[in-house]
């Protein structure tokens, strides 16, 4: 019924005599010269016109008046027949007019001779708009016509990219002769929509659920308590049945489920773990707008901004080997593309899978191409222009955070500077034992385990914890560039050409945001690590290696942007505790105005862990800056997982 009236919302139907009016939007014609009326619809577009009634005006001998309606995008139904008649002749003058005469499903008239000479003319008329489905197509892989490329790919003078010397005119060659190739050599499909099937469904279920219908009506109709007993009977055996057959589909499923990847798409398929999909209704520019204006800096009189004075303030380690990107080599680039599973397709169109199954033929110019651009430091210019996919940060859907989607060629390189950078910070143990986040071996879970410990210690010793969680408001996308290369070369002594490439790498970056195909204009970015990247969060964790150092009093352990900051002290020494972390808290709080970042009291929370036998109450406060830091028994800790207090005396953690 809803959908019938939000169709007949655009049906505009004039009765032109005494017709009775089943739909018309605000518009009432009536004993009105027709072809006057008709002017009204240049002001309101329908898309369906129907035009009944009686003219007055006999259309078998009036051609001349058919034209006309013809002429104005109305076609009669009936033409021919006659639907008024005298005892000396027959006439057409009781006729419908329709703009649409396909969407007519019947006409037909009835002789009424009990009370008038006119005919009763009606017809069915399909005034109900189905949106057109959208046909996704796809490439499909499957079949890819291997013969073709082997021969199409050897027609390709792939050696033509030794005499181009620009990055981006490298990346335009390559890109445009495999999206040749994947035109030529992989089919597009469109999918039929299928109906969904319970692959545990049976027969015997089906027959059994039958015979407990059966058993249902039989009892509705004689209402005998028997046969209600027979229906309760069968009902319980069909749930006990439909329940064993899914147990063992599943158990299966599990069984044959090699890999965590399969077995997390079994988990999915029961419904379990899923989370809902919220829908997003927001203007694609004006969402791009508003992630890049979200990130403002802070400002401070008494707290210097200057990268170089930054640098000048930050301690440095020992002299050790400069850090070099080394050459690239064929099978670091093959290691590079296999090792990215996602299938997500970039701007350049150019499919994963496709590229995987070209690398035997076109391995040796892709190394070739990286390794120009690191000869040069020019990172190509189309890599620099992301797609993004706002994601909803919660159910509502008001806050998102933006998912870059970079080209793959793009991810691959990244993946192999990644790798060199790594094994260089890890030879010589350049970050924090304190940074958790996006490190191999390190996770979620060991940045509790060793905040955790450090308390359960300290408890057992007879000694209070005050745990403060900072909450950085968008870090990632308040990076600052200049600083962030300073302190690549003074801090990690980064040689001037590995330098160049990632102040290349981060800099005139470009954004648009995607919404149901709908794509926003291209916005600049002038700070931030584009998030969704490999190399971005390796940097933020160089960004922020400075912190730990810096305190004086409490202990610190960061996973990604996420701050646990604690102090441990004897019951009496309470007011020096709170007096020892504030003071830690505004040594970061000065360090985040300096390094460009934003921490948001509001967001932050404090805890106070103690011994479940010593009650402790205190008015002191916790500060950041000039503002307080709430002091609560819950709080979310690191996404995943929670820190939870009973009356401000005992901690558990856990992951959810």
């Amino acid at each position: 019924m809803r959908k019938l009236n939000q169709s007949l919302s655009s049906l505009l139907l004039i009765p032109v005599k005494f017709y009775w009016v089943v739909h018309i939007d605000q518009i009432v014609i009536y004993r009105m010269n027709i072809f006057s009326t008709l002017s009204l619809l240049n002001s309101v577009h329908y898309d369906d016109v129907i035009i009944a009634g009686d003219l007055n005006s006999n259309l078998l001998k009036e051609k001349t008046l058919i034209e006309s309606f013809n002429s104005m995008g109305l076609y009669g139904v009936n033409t021919t027949i006659p639907t008024h008649y005298t005892t000396t002749s027959n006439s057409l003058i009781d006729i419908f007019l329709v703009s649409k005469s396909d969407n007519v499903l019947l006409y037909d008239q009835l002789s009424m001779p009990c009370f008038s000479k006119h005919d009763l003319i009606f017809l069915t008329y399909d005034a109900v708009h189905t949106p057109e489905q959208k046909q996704t197509s796809y490439f499909n892989f499957n079949k890819i016509n291997y013969d073709t490329l082997a021969s199409e790919i050897h027609n390709i003078d792939w050696s033509k990219i030794y005499d181009i010397y620009s990055t981006d005119d490298q990346l335009t060659f390559l890109s445009e002769n495999l999206l040749y190739l994947l035109d030529c050599t992989v089919p597009i499909c469109t999918p039929r929509p299928r109906k969904a099937q319970n692959c545990w469904f049976s027969e015997s279920i089906k027959k059994l659920i039958d015979k407990r219908d059966l058993a249902y009506r039989r009892w509705k109709r004689f209402k005998c308590p028997m046969l209600h007993e027979e229906y309760r009977t069968l009902r319980t055996d069909v749930n006990k049945t439909i329940n064993r057959a899914k147990a063992g589909y599943y158990a299966n499923k599990f069984r044959q489920a090699t890999d965590s990847k399969k077995k997390w798409k079994t988990i999915r398929e029961i419904g379990v773990g899923s989370t809902p999909i919220v829908e997003i209704d927001a203007n694609p520019d004006e969402l791009n707008a508003s992630f890049l204006n979200s990130t403002t800096y802070l400002e401070d009189n008494n707290i210097e901004t200057n990268p170089v004075n930054v640098i000048s303030n930050t301690p440095a380690f020992p002299d050790f080997t400069t850090f070099e990107f080394a050459c690239i080599r064929p099978i670091d680039v093959y290691e590079g593309c296999m090792s990215i599973k996602s299938n997500a397709v970039g701007l350049d169109n150019l499919h994963p899978k496709f590229i995987k199954s070209t690398l035997p033929y076109t391995l040796s110019y892709i190394t070739y191409f990286f390794n120009t651009i690191l000869t040069t430091g020019k990172y190509p210019t189309t890599w620099k222009h992301s797609k993004v996919i706002p994601v909803p940060k919660s159910k509502n859907g008001n806050e998102y955070r933006p998912i870059s989607i970079l080209p793959f060629f793009s991810k691959a390189f990244e993946k192999i500077i990644h790798k060199q950078i790594s094994a260089y910070l890890n030879e010589h143990r350049l970050l924090s034992s304190k940074q958790s986040g996006f490190r191999p071996r390190h996770s979620c879970v060991t940045a509790l385990i060793d905040v955790t410990e450090d308390i359960r210690s300290n408890i057992d010793d007879g000694l209070a914890t005050c745990l403060v969680l900072l909450d950085h408001s968008k870090a990632f996308d308040c990076v600052n560039h200049e600083l962030l290369c300073l302190k690549l070369k003074h801090y990690f002594n980064f040689s001037a050409s590995a330098v160049l490439l990632v102040k290349n790498y981060l800099c005139q970056r470009t954004q648009s945001v995607v919404i149901k195909d709908i794509m926003s204009k291209s916005l600049q970015l002038n700070k931030g690590v584009p998030q969704g990247s490999i190399l971005g969060p390796l940097l933020f964790s160089m960004y922020i290696n400075d912190l730990p150092p810096r305190l004086r009093y409490s202990s610190i352990h960061i996973y990604a942007d996420d701050v646990q900051l604690y102090l441990s002290f004897a019951k009496p020494e309470i007011r020096q505790g709170f007096l020892k972390i504030n003071e830690d808290l505004g040594i970061i709080s000065n360090w985040a105005h300096a390094n460009y970042l934003n921490i948001n009291p509001k967001k932050s929370n404090c805890i106070l862990i103690s011994n479940r036998n010593h009650n402790i109450i205190t008015e002191e406060h916790v500060l950041i800056g000039e503002q307080h830091i709430q002091l609560v028994e819950k709080a979310k800790n690191l996404a995943s997982a929670k820190v939870v207090t009973s009356n401000l005396l005992f901690v558990s953690m856990f992951c959810d």
